[in-house]
């Protein structure tokens, strides 16, 4: 009987662990499937669906490393730090030598400006996979962050080197920006003549590259060099039209070299842009009363007017122009607009006919020059 009762215990004690052992294989399956699942959703952007089948495939399996990554991950893009943290944080505890989800902490640190665990995630994935690019930049970008400035230059220039030895088109455009990023860490650190230097590197690379030509031109200025830091700005304006703090900064050089004509017009297009069209529209004045003859204020006025609603002095402001420049098709162009809302038919045809006029004298005037294409 005793070894009957055994034998009964033992194949109960069989059955009791081979269902167990299916329950935790089915449970790992389910959740393996609600991963899948949940991955095709967030491809499609449905990341509120996303989440919800991976938090019902974690409560299958708590340990589904795979699972607390991406439900880490989707926080993180939803820019829920704290909860994605936590579940990267956990990911990583069940599999440490997961790269993907050490570099997104080491993100998530990085953005919450805890530099220190930042920087201690981003070398831990670099462990993993030295030659990872992009984890080198953002290690560096946060040691520059932290304020160690001569770690974060090393780190940059080891980016370089690393670029420098990848032929990839993708890695040789990532490389002007590594340079750029360089150059901003050596101006940082009042290194003016290697961040000279290597922003010329970035844009050798890159010839319409407008940060660089700013920040260039703010370390020019900086080493008082205002001649060089003029044309910088200049350049960054013909790049980027619309560069207010490239305008702000060229007109206060154009004042300390005594033009505040020319200043206070540049000032005008800084807070222009920045929506302060009253302040504008009086730095405009202002210009116009130092230079009188200079068609740019009057054309930037006009264009401010208009911006608040004052068709008729935008309308005196862009004729104005064409007085001092009859050869102006933008204010024409302008004109047309304006004279066509308050229902002046007769004036808004002649400045059409006068914006075709004056652009095909513009064109033929350049192809006279010689302009070739």
């Amino acid at each position: 009987m005793y070894i009957k009762a055994t034998s009964v215990f033992f194949c109960i004690g069989l059955v009791l662990l081979s269902s167990s052992f299916l329950s935790c294989s089915r449970n790992e399956q389910d959740s393996k499937d609600l991963y899948i699942q949940a991955d095709n959703l967030s491809k499609n952007g449905e990341y509120g669906k996303a989440k919800e089948l991976l938090k019902k495939a974690i409560e299958k399996s708590p340990d589904f490393s795979e699972g607390l990554y991406a439900l880490g991950d989707l926080y993180y893009r939803q820019g829920n730090l704290d909860t994605a943290i936590l579940l990267l944080e956990k990911s990583i505890e069940i599999t440490p030598n997961n790269f993907d989800a050490l570099n997104k902490l080491a993100n998530s640190y990085n953005k919450k400006e805890q530099f220190d665990k930042a920087i201690t995630g981003y070398e831990a994935a670099i462990k993993l996979r030295p030659d990872s690019i992009l984890t080198y930049n953002n290690l560096a970008g946060a040691y520059i962050s932290k304020g160690d400035l001569d770690k974060g230059i090393t780190t940059y220039q080891k980016v370089v080197g690393m670029l420098k030895n990848y032929s990839p088109d993708y890695t040789r455009e990532l490389l002007p920006d590594a340079y750029y990023n360089t150059a901003n860490a050596l101006a940082r650190k009042r290194d003016y003549k290697s961040a000279i230097n290597t922003y010329n590197a970035a844009i050798s690379l890159r010839p319409v590259f407008p940060e660089a030509f700013y920040y260039m031109g703010l370390t020019y200025y900086n080493n008082n060099e205002r001649e060089k830091a003029q044309l910088c700005f200049e350049s960054a304006i013909a790049q980027k039209p619309d560069y207010r703090i490239a305008f702000h900064d060229l007109g206060v050089i154009m004042n300390q070299k005594g033009d505040s004509a020319a200043g206070c017009n540049y000032l005008g297009l800084a807070t222009s842009l920045g929506g302060q069209y009253n302040e504008a529209i009086t730095l405009f004045e202002k210009s116009i009363s130092k230079n009188p003859k200079s068609v740019e204020p009057y054309y930037n006025a006009g264009l401010t007017y208009a911006l608040t609603g004052n068709t008729q002095k935008a309308i005196e402001y862009f004729t104005k122009a064409t007085v001092l420049q009859p050869n102006f098709p933008d204010a024409y162009i302008n004109l047309q607009a304006l004279y066509q809302k308050i229902g002046n038919k007769e004036k808004s045809e002649a400045a059409a006919k006068m914006a075709i006029k004056t652009t095909a004298n513009a064109q033929n005037k350049q192809s006279k020059s010689g302009f070739k294409y």
